[in-house]
């Protein structure tokens, strides 16, 4: 089963989280037939499927909706995958007290992929609030349980959050854990280097200019260099599909960025110090694309 948080990381995210796609574990079916969960006519397997399914498709009032039927007729670990999806998918629509409701009991559980996911959510919530202390400890406790590329995530923003509370030395040793933790995202292992060697993003607020600094000439200020926006989507499939239709004509990628508290997936290309330069590329690729501010990276 596949699941695609918003988290992981906050990012993102991812984020945050959080650019991803994971995989949620303890998701076995211990035998027999599944119950009937009384509301939807559907049983419990068939009600898991769908909400799980909802989620990684980006609608997320109906796989909160579902994951809460669900969470109600089940128990263990069947029941912990069910929060986990209410949480993340609260976390989603910006209702992050609703998230941490759901999340908090998730966050000693043995099973380490639900625990990680829930502490890494709860700790973007928290590094959005501007509380690093608490960011800092349980993205730190998230990049401990999870693997690869979504531990190298969080190990990556609790280093942002000790930057921010001044604390230069723990900061570096999370982007090293986070540097030595990437799997196979090359995007990712750039934007750790760029923060180990002090190069912090802007701020991920998810508001995007739409200009920039700019002088005479239109030349861009280097902290605010522009980019090619496609189109931002809720989920990394649509915006994978979006970015297909482009590849073979630009260098292509997908960055995970807030806007109004939610997670989305931009679609971008190019880099650019110039709008002129901007502008000509954003005309080859025509459709609903514009010349942004490139935020969040």
């Amino acid at each position: 089963m596949r699941i695609a948080p918003p988290l992981l990381l906050r990012a993102s995210v991812t984020a945050v989280m959080l650019a991803m796609v994971v995989g949620v574990g303890g998701c076995a079916s211990s035998g027999g037939r599944p119950r009937d969960n009384g509301t939807t006519g559907r049983t419990a397997e068939e009600t898991r499927k769908n909400f799980v399914a909802l989620y990684a498709s980006g609608e997320y009032t109906d796989a909160y909706e579902g994951a809460v039927a669900a969470a109600g007729s089940a128990s263990g670990a069947k029941r912990d995958e069910a929060a986990l999806i209410a949480g993340l998918s609260s976390h989603a629509l910006n209702r992050n007290a609703e998230a941490v409701r759901w999340l908090a009991p998730l966050e000693n559980r043995n099973d380490k992929s639900v625990a990680g996911k829930a502490s890494a959510t709860m700790g973007l919530i928290a590094q959005e609030r501007g509380e690093h202390e608490t960011a800092a400890r349980l993205l730190s406790k998230a990049a401990a349980k999870l693997e690869g590329d979504e531990a190298a995530r969080a190990a990556m923003y609790a280093g942002d959050s000790y930057r921010q509370l001044g604390q230069t030395e723990k900061a570096e040793e999370s982007y090293q854990q986070a540097r030595t933790l990437v799997a196979s995202d090359n995007d990712l292992r750039v934007m750790i280097g760029d923060r180990a060697r002090g190069q912090m993003p802007a701020p991920r607020t998810g508001v995007v200019a739409k200009g920039g600094t700019t002088s005479k000439g239109g030349a861009v200020a280097r902290n605010s260099m522009l980019t090619v926006q496609i189109g931002a989507f809720s989920s990394m499939e649509t915006a994978q599909k979006e970015a297909g239709k482009v590849a073979t004509r630009a260098n292509v990628r997908i960055v995970p960025i807030l806007s109004g508290g939610k997670r989305l997936y931009a679609v971008r290309v190019g880099q650019f110090s110039n709008r002129d330069a901007a502008e000509t590329i954003r005309k080859q690729i025509g459709g609903k694309a514009v010349v942004t501010v490139a935020s969040g990276e």
